[in-house]
């Protein structure tokens, strides 16, 4: 629904996200800079995939596990298993985060929430 608000057009249902949706959905928030500097391979794979916030994370977790080690003890092993970990605890709360946009609202709450709104709104002063 809001790519037809935004586009004018309705998205196929098995198509990925395009990049004019990544620019469109992430501008604001300053991530379509985070991925154009990220580098062609990686915007390309979020742009084709179904949820961007799950690729973004697979793209760290890839990012984080092509790390060298290095003899000086720059980035150890317990860091790098800390970050890695810090990835997970992501995924998890981005799936917890599209369990709750995918649940729907309950019929009464709905019903009972727009009344109330209309009520209120034709009660306010002009």
């Amino acid at each position: 629904q809001l790519h037809l608000l935004k586009f004018d057009a309705a998205r196929a249902p098995g198509a990925g996200v395009g990049l004019r949706e990544l620019v469109a959905y992430y501008a604001p928030l300053g991530l379509w800079r985070a991925l154009n500097r990220a580098g062609p391979r990686t915007r390309d794979l979020v742009a084709r995939s179904s949820n961007a916030p799950l690729a973004i994370c697979s793209a760290l977790a890839r990012e984080v596990k092509s790390v060298a080690y290095a003899g000086d003890d720059s980035f150890t092993v317990r860091e790098r298993l800390y970050a890695l970990k810090r990835v997970a605890d992501l995924r998890a709360t981005i799936a917890q985060a599209e369990r709750i946009v995918q649940s729907p609202v309950p019929l009464h709450y709905a019903r009972h929430t727009s009344r109330f709104l209309s009520v209120w709104c034709f009660t306010l002063p002009l």
